[in-house]
């Protein structure tokens, strides 16, 4: 009996020990799932409060810019001319009619929200916004039937008119009674005495919305009142704007620390039952006072569900592996209690920050779940590497306000050409300054084009004489070239009304010392030796019209001149005694082969502009703001720029004259263009207009804050994880083209941008074939153009493909397939050299990959692989 009571009571045995097992193993699973939620949830925790944190950085810089621009427009009013001479008039005679009908006139040119014109007390006397003098279009009669103006504000007491008696001028914060505002003030002086102040202020409500549009997190603005913080703006919807302030104050400390001025790095709220978290920022006036605060939010709900869903989803397998293994244990102990074990342990590497564990497969719904862990995985590791690699190379990246550069002292050997443009020798002061300086804008921007052209610089500007600087080879060749067509460009009449008055130019080589020296916040490239007396010297004596030399510039150019029976006529300076070599500016255009431009017919105002008008500052047609120069490309000058009818920032490629007027070519690309409109993917920067304004051809499209891949290659070689990650976001954006019947047909490093959201292709529409074009002429692109393409046929799905091949290998490599300047330097080196197989550079290459890129790079089209087949080998 006791031996047959046994088995029964060894089974159970058995069966509660497997069942234990399983127990403890479902509570190892859900305590992974609290892990990976608690450790998951830290880094995204992490992630959005650096996002707040920008955003205040993003929020500073909109302030500096407002600020500048409101100075600037401060400038145009204040000047002894226009209010101070008025305020003067008032005080004496006390008649404010003068006043007022001055600054209506001020106002028609003026964007601000508040300007206000105040006596010596503080006491407003004109202007127009919060409780100011009204400046009304009524006629006499109906002025004189109006009762008086009101007395309007006294700003005696106001931190900003305390700070602007100290300063003379300022900038910051200013509470108004109906808000916060942006203001710059400014002492009004006429005859060395103070006669009042000007103000003139931005409201900050707009703000909110276009730093949610920049950063996406949730932007409120308070003002600061005695009974609490009072909202004046907020991205937030209604129902979440209300409960707020009484979440701030539910926190507890929040509110306190921003009274006292302290910045809140973070704050978790629960507004509507939602966990929010919030970066909040004091705002102070021109006296430190904090004044109201800026609040950047945003919900983690959302954004920890995925952590969540882990959780549930290991919990509830738990609990269904507990049910199983109570009815049959014994049944499913050794196939499932190894299996689980194994996406415990994954479960816990990942919460632990190790997004390299990988689940084994497996059959049945431990498998669903163990890919499920591996794409959860896949997921974090892609983005954990993205933002290591991209914050790795962004470090080098320019910052939004200028950098002081660091140059290291040299002794170069340098040729020297320093230009007098003698047209502003004596300007017309008192006659239309704005137009002399326009005048002057032109022609640096043109003289600076042309000095560029053959590789040199502009060193400094003094007055209306600028020093450019040519260095290595060949200097003193490049220098003469560029000097002759600079005497072209500022001798040949623009048009009918124009008046050119020739400068004088003289070059100089030699070594020199070169350094930065800085004073006062700013700096400069300085250069020193016996090169620079020598050009001060030519400067005095030389006449305008032609070129001339000191001996050692002479010498180097001497023996092609004679080559090219070119006259150089030397003679002895009557003050500096130094020799003094002079070229006629016929003789230096005939051997250089320089061409002076074409003269347009019309005034200065109704020519066309060109390249050389577009600065920073310039409207184009009344709608393209140029923010900044981004480069200058084959095709054009490339900028960012603001686009007035979108209120959205854009990149304007604008045309070189060469492209408008080649027909063909200008046809094929607007066509090109035309078809590419509608395409809309992520990783494609759209291209929103083509347009002529004001005579040139400019091409609008997205603007990305990001960096390009030629810049990312030049900095250093790409991880492989990250290096796969663009480039499966490349194949995507060609698999949405090429579905559209649309081909690139110039990728390239140059023609990609990257972001922390990954890679984004443009300038789609924009490539062309090398039919009619020279095979022979240097091209960025040559080494990624398919055979076909360098033949002269159209661009097609399959030379994109190719084009793929080579950029894909040289991400991996950090070298080219092909090398060649030009695309007859590539077709000749693809006959003669094989690729070198990229596994040689990058060893650690799969074989698929390997043989992937080598597929691409095929010489015939028809054997490339399709692009929605790469993006799906890429995305495994």
């Amino acid at each position: 009996m006791g031996k047959k009571s046994g088995k029964p009571g060894g089974g159970r045995g058995l069966g509660t020990s497997i069942f234990l097992v399983i127990a403890l193993l479902v509570v190892l699973i859900a305590g992974s799932a609290v892990a990976t939620t608690f450790f998951g949830g830290d880094l995204v925790r992490k992630d959005i409060s650096q996002d707040l944190r920008r955003c205040h950085t993003a929020f500073v810089v909109l302030q500096q810019n407002r600020f500048s621009s409101l100075e600037l427009r401060l400038e145009t009013i204040n000047n002894p001319g226009t209010v101070s001479e008025l305020l003067t008039t008032m005080a004496q005679n006390g008649d404010a009619e003068p006043l007022r009908g001055h600054v209506d006139q001020l106002l028609q040119n003026i964007d601000a929200d508040l300007f206000l014109v105040l006596d010596a007390n503080g006491q407003q006397v004109a202007g127009t916004g919060l409780a100011a003098i009204s400046v009304s279009e009524e006629t006499d009669e109906a002025a004189e039937a109006a009762p008086p103006p009101a007395p309007g504000l006294n700003l005696a007491g106001d931190p900003l008119l305390a700070a602007v008696r100290e300063e003379k001028s300022v900038v910051g914060v200013w509470s108004g009674e109906d808000g916060l505002y942006n203001a710059a003030a400014a002492q009004l002086i006429r005859n060395f005495e103070l006669v009042g102040y000007v103000v003139l202020a931005a409201r900050l409500d707009d703000m909110a919305a276009e730093l949610e549009r920049t950063t996406g997190a949730a932007i409120t603005l308070f003002k600061t009142t005695p009974t609490g913080p009072e909202i004046l703006a907020t991205s937030m919807d209604s129902g979440e704007a209300g409960e707020l302030v009484p979440a701030l104050r539910r926190e507890g400390q929040a509110l306190g620390q921003l009274n006292r001025g302290q910045v809140v790095a973070s704050a978790d709220l629960d507004i509507n039952g939602a966990p929010w978290l919030a970066f909040l920022a004091p705002l102070r006036d021109v006296g430190e006072k904090p004044v109201g605060s800026l609040i950047a939010a945003t919900e983690v709900g959302q954004k920890l569900a995925v952590f969540q869903q882990v959780r549930m989803v290991l919990l509830g397998l738990g609990a269904a592996a507990l049910v199983i293994g109570f009815l049959a244990s014994a049944f499913i102990g050794r196939r499932t209690l190894a299996p689980l074990g194994n996406l415990a342990g994954v479960a816990t590497e990942i919460a632990q920050g190790n997004y390299h564990a990988y689940a084994p497969a497996s059959g049945g719904r431990f498998g669903q779940f163990g890919e499920a862990l591996n794409s959860l995985a896949g997921r974090l590791r892609e983005r954990s590497e993205m933002d290591a690699f991209f914050s790795e190379v962004s470090r080098g990246l320019p910052e939004p306000a200028p950098e002081e550069v660091k140059v290291e002292p040299s002794t170069p050997r340098v040729a020297l050409v320093a230009v007098e443009m003698q047209r502003f020798a004596n300007p017309k002061i008192a006659f239309d300054p704005e137009e002399n300086v326009s005048k002057l804008n032109r022609d640096i921007r043109r003289i600076s084009t042309a000095v560029a052209e053959h590789q040199g610089k502009l060193s400094s500007i003094l007055g209306h004489r600028l020093l450019a600087v040519f260095e290595g080879d060949g200097a003193a060749h490049r220098a003469f070239a560029a000097a002759t067509k600079v005497l072209l460009i500022l001798t040949t009449r623009e048009n009918a009304f124009d008046e050119p008055v020739a400068p004088m130019v003289g070059l100089s080589s030699g070594p020199v010392v070169a350094g930065q020296v800085g004073w006062a916040g700013y700096s400069s490239i300085a250069h020193l030796g016996v090169p620079v007396q020598h050009l001060e010297s030519l400067m005095r004596e030389i006449t305008p019209g032609d070129l001339y030399m000191n001996k050692q510039i002479a010498t180097e150019v001497a023996k092609e001149l004679n080559a090219a029976q070119i006259p150089i006529q030397g003679q002895r300076g009557l003050i500096s005694q130094q020799p003094i070599y002079q070229v006629k500016l016929a003789d230096a255009q005939r051997f250089t082969g320089a061409t002076a431009p074409t003269a347009e017919p019309g005034g200065y105002e109704a020519t066309k502009r060109g390249l050389a008008d577009v600065t920073v500052g310039e409207v184009l047609g009344g709608r393209y703001e140029i923010l900044a120069e981004l480069g200058n490309g084959p095709m054009g000058l490339t900028c960012k720029a603001k686009d007035r009818n979108r209120s959205d920032l854009v990149t304007l490629k604008i045309l070189k004259p060469e492209v408008r007027a080649d027909e063909d070519r200008f046809n094929q690309l607007r066509r090109g263009i035309s078809q590419t409109r509608m395409l809309t993917h992520d990783n494609v920067l759209s291209v929103l207009d083509m347009v002529e304004v004001d005579g040139l051809v400019v091409i609008a499209s997205q603007f990305v804050r990001g960096m390009s891949l030629r810049y990312i290659l030049d900095q250093k070689r790409p991880p492989m994880a990250a290096a796969l990650i663009l480039a499966r976001d490349i194949a995507g954006a060609l698999t949405a083209a090429h579905g559209a019947q649309l081909a690139h047909g110039g990728i390239k490093p140059e023609n990609v941008i990257v972001d922390i959201q990954g890679s984004h292709l443009m300038d789609f529409g924009q490539a062309g074939t090398l039919a009619g074009a020279a095979r022979e002429q240097p091209m960025a692109g040559a080494p990624y153009m398919a055979p076909e393409q360098i033949e002269g046929r159209e661009a097609s799905a399959e030379s994109d493909v190719f084009a793929f091949g080579v950029l894909l290998y040289e991400m991996l490599t950090g070298k080219l397939p092909i090398a060649g300047q030009t695309p007859a330097e590539v077709a000749s080196q693809r006959l003669m050299d094989e690729p070198e197989p990229p596994t040689v550079a990058c060893p650690d290459m799969p074989e698929d990959l390997e043989r992937a890129i080598q597929m691409c790079m095929l010489a015939n089209p028809g054997e490339r692989p399709g692009a929605d087949d790469l993006f799906s080998f890429l995305s495994q």
